[in-house]
């Protein structure tokens, strides 16, 4: 076919590809823009059939296209996209997309086709198309008559529909009823009018499941502007949901935790702290969030904080020890504390959480068991005539060791007793410190005339007097009370 002289010249300058073919779908004529674009001349395309050069993949539509043209089945103009054949600049043979528009002139017998170079925008949109179908959240694209255009794996999965084609699915098989008027009455508007919904909306999974999501649609526009589908993404949030229930119950758990537990930024700031956290400190029912780490510690003790603990924390994770918390009032509390570093999930620190029990108790308790083994000393036992019994029970440190003396000189001076016997199978720990003491109340009751043996004497006793080397000559130990007492009642 030749193009009339008052149409070639439009023909000829026209930016896009354009070509005549017959029916068959031979070409018959092509215009200069195909040697711009694609480096394709007459010579090459001029008398081969069109779907020669299309990419086997994409040649059904094509020769389709041409096919229902032809026979006369399809009176409108008909669209394809394929991947044609070109040169590259350096001569070799490359593939381009191009969008085709077809339409037949019957009374000619011929095809006249338009084409454009969409390779740029195919890219862009498998690009785009390939990020969708790795993402983890439902993408769609839904006509608005309903029909999904694209439903990306994840969505697919979400619904209950894994492996299922996307397109033969429509809106009723992913929203119930409500929320398809709820889409009518409320989301269509908004988008009209903004251009964007937010909301939560409820999916269907197949086994009838409503599944709540966190839904943004914005419209999918047209080369003129005008909505033609719905775009939407959806976040599944039964795991945040599940999630805020657990941190729920954990903070339940938390609030009522007798010891104080505390989570802080690493400046210092306190996130949370539990309530009888609070109550220890002597700020109960205030805001925690208030409060700095520098407002519950001493100087001396945010020293140890920098200068030992966080050191520890960064290269352990853990610290365990004792500190003193400073309460309201400026008194101060023991406390034994757990620190731990948290880290995010680029393994970054980002928090310090503690548990801290008060030890104020324990601490008074401790305190007055050693006022009473002090106040006790060690009980004299008046045997026989002249012979006193000491069973020591526990430690025996300098105050007690002293303690002890004044009461057996004591004893020994009242009774005028020649003997004493010192029995140390009470004594749990045995250091070179409490041998040391034993010895000098045997000197104190030898410089009274009283003679002392020792009962109770055991394999780690004798070894600590040969490690330090003590004088044990003219030392009567015995390894039972009874064999020391039968020893004095004899009379030596």
């Amino acid at each position: 076919m030749t193009i009339p002289d008052d149409h070639r010249a439009f023909f000829d300058r026209s930016p896009d590809l354009l070509c005549v073919l017959d029916f068959d779908g031979r070409v018959l004529d092509i215009n200069p823009a195909w040697t711009r674009w694609l480096r394709l001349t007459a010579e090459d395309l001029v008398g081969t059939m069109l779907s020669e050069h299309i990419a086997l993949a994409d040649r059904d539509a094509a020769e389709g296209a041409v096919r229902d043209l032809g026979a006369g089945t399809s009176i409108e103009a008909r669209s394809f996209l394929c991947r044609f054949q070109a040169r590259a600049a350096d001569g070799k043979a490359t593939h381009r997309w191009l969008a085709f528009n077809a339409e037949a002139l019957s009374d000619e017998r011929l095809i006249l086709a338009v084409a454009r170079d969409v390779t740029e925008q195919e890219h862009t949109r498998t690009s785009f198309l390939s990020l969708f179908d790795a993402a983890s959240d439902l993408i769609a694209v839904t006509s608005r008559s309903g029909k999904v255009l694209y439903l990306n794996p994840a969505g697919l999965e979400l619904a209950g529909r894994a492996g299922q084609d996307p397109t033969s699915l429509a809106t009723p098989d992913l929203l119930g009823k409500d929320e398809r008027k709820r889409l009518v009455g409320e989301v269509i508007p908004k988008l009209n009018s903004e251009g964007i919904w937010r909301g939560e909306t409820d999916l269907i999974h197949t086994s009838g499941e409503s599944i709540p999501t966190a839904t943004t649609l914005v419209w999918v526009r047209g080369d003129d502007g005008s909505p033609e589908a719905f775009g939407s993404v959806a976040i599944d949030l039964r795991p945040k949901r599940r999630a805020l229930t657990h941190l729920r119950e954990l903070k339940e758990l938390l609030d009522n935790t007798p010891d104080l537990v505390s989570l802080s930024d690493l400046d210092g700031r306190f996130l949370y702290i539990n309530p009888a956290g609070m109550t220890l400190v002597g700020h109960a029912g205030q805001d925690p969030t208030a409060f700095t780490i520098a407002d519950l510690l001493n100087s001396e003790e945010m020293q140890r904080a920098r200068e030992v603990i966080y050191p520890i924390l960064i290269e352990r994770g853990l610290w365990a020890g004792e500190r003193r918390v400073r309460r309201n009032d400026g008194s101060h509390i023991p406390t034994s504390e757990v620190i731990s570093l948290l880290r995010d999930a680029r393994g970054e620190p980002n928090a310090i959480a503690v548990i801290a029990r008060d030890l104020s108790a324990s601490k008074r308790l401790e305190a007055s068991l050693k006022e009473a083994i002090a106040a006790l000393g060690a009980p004299i036992l008046k045997v026989a005539r002249g012979v006193l019994a000491l069973p020591l029970v526990g430690r025996l440190d300098r105050v007690r060791a002293a303690r002890i003396m004044d009461d057996l000189l004591r004893a020994v001076a009242e009774t005028r007793a020649t003997t004493a016997v010192l029995d140390l199978t009470g004594v749990k720990e045995v250091d070179g410190a409490t041998i040391e003491h034993i010895f000098q109340v045997i000197a104190a009751a030898k410089l009274l005339g009283a003679e002392a043996l020792v009962s109770g004497v055991s394999p780690a006793v004798a070894t600590a007097i040969v490690e330090l080397d003590l004088d044990a000559r003219g030392l009567h130990t015995f390894s039972t009370l009874e064999e020391a007492l039968r020893f004095a009642l004899r009379g030596g």
